[in-house]
This record gives C-alpha cells, structure tokens and sequence, in this order.
C-alpha cells in the first residue's frame, strides 16, 4: 500500500532530521499509531478522494527540507483526520455536527427567557464561524464549536428550575405565562411545551458533543 510506504518513509526521515529527542520519540509515538491504524483497515479504496488527498499531503510533507517539527505534526493531524475517511468511518463527524445544532438551537431558544439578551447575541459570531469551521473540519471551527455547550447547559439548567416544578401545577403555571407574555394560554402552553422539550435536547446535546468532541477531536485539521 503506497500510504504506508509514505510513513515509513516519514518515519526515517524524523529518525535522521529531527534532532530534538523529545520532539523526535513523540512524532515517532504518534506515526506508529497512524500506522497500525491505517494497516488494521486492510484493504482501502486508493482510488478515493480522501486516500489520493493524504498520499499527497505526505508527499508535501516528505518534500520538506529540512523536515521539521512543524511539517511532521501537519502531516500527522491530517492522517489522522483522514482516517475517518479512508475507512468510511464518518459516523462520529456527523454525529457530532448534530449534537452541535441541538446545542446550539436550543441555546438560541431558551437563554433569552432567563437571560439578558446580550448573552446569545455574543454568540451568533462564533457560531456563525463554527458552522464554516465545522463544514471544512478545521480545528478552529471545532474549538468555537465547542464553546457553545457550557452556555447551552447553563441555559439548560435555568430552563429546568423553571419548568420542572411547573409540572405539579401545569395549568396554574400556563395561565401565569399567558398573563406574562400577554398570550392566549393555548400559545403560552405550546412555547412552554417547546421549551421544555428544548431543556432535554439542550442537556442531551451538550453533554453528548463535549465527549465526543474530545474522544474524535483528531476527525479536525
């Protein structure tokens, strides 16, 4: 397979060029798990996109030189996000990209009832930018992505002391929304309704995308 002929090329050239030990046995460390990852898919498309991609970003990697720490962790992150690809295993990205919606509409939704409005306001430019950086799995999409979930949480939780003992007097509660909002109790039980189904979504959204953001952080470049 031409992609692990390219590591092993990599490894010996880190064994000769990268002259600090530490830099050199972590780079060392962190191709040999590329490697055994890569030789356990076996078989793979090496006529695919994804596959073309990485044997040339080696390739660019290899032509370095001197080759450096920089160029080697470079090449390393994107074999590692690649693999995601090449073995078709995209499941954790998109799994991802939906907890990130969920925790983000739910967010949008929720944090104006508890909060002043600067708070979600503060955020539409980072999510903005999250949901480009997501679309090109590049690592700053990711880190802005992943601040949405401790503000999606917190309005989660002051949506979850609100409504959670509303439902011993759901009706009492509903008439005291309409009256607040100046709504008919029909539209005031649906915003209610909505909200709470949010506060489940809100808390189930952000604590799946915190761990998988941090098991598959390697899926971004």
């Amino acid at each position: 397979m031409k992609l692990l002929k390219l590591l092993d090329d990599l490894e010996n050239r880190i064994k000769k060029e990268i002259l600090v030990p530490g830099d050199r046995e972590a780079a060392l460390k962190a191709l040999l798990r590329m490697r055994e990852k890569y030789a356990a898919l076996g078989t793979v498309d090496e006529e695919g996109s994804a596959y073309i991609g990485l044997c040339s970003r080696l390739d660019k990697a290899l032509g370095a030189s001197p080759l450096g720490k920089g160029e080697v962790n470079s090449a390393l992150n994107y074999a590692a996000a690649s693999w995601y690809d090449v073995s078709g295993r995209l499941g954790p990205y998109r799994r991802y990209v939906y907890a990130f919606f969920g925790a983000t509409i739910s967010f949008f939704v929720l944090a104006p009832q508890f909060f002043p409005p600067i708070l979600p306001i503060l955020f539409f430019v980072p999510v903005f930018l999250a949901i480009r950086g997501l679309k090109r799995r590049n690592r700053t999409g990711f880190s802005l992505s992943m601040l949405v979930y401790p503000v999606s949480l917190l309005a989660a939780s002051a949506a979850a002391r609100a409504y959670i003992p509303a439902l011993a007097d759901w009706s009492a509660f509903i008439q005291g929304q309409a009256a607040a909002y100046k709504a008919s109790p029909g539209l005031a039980a649906t915003i209610s309704l909505v909200s709470l189904g949010l506060t489940l979504v809100a808390f189930v959204s952000s604590i799946y995308g915190s761990i998988a953001g941090f098991r598959h952080r390697d899926l971004f470049v």
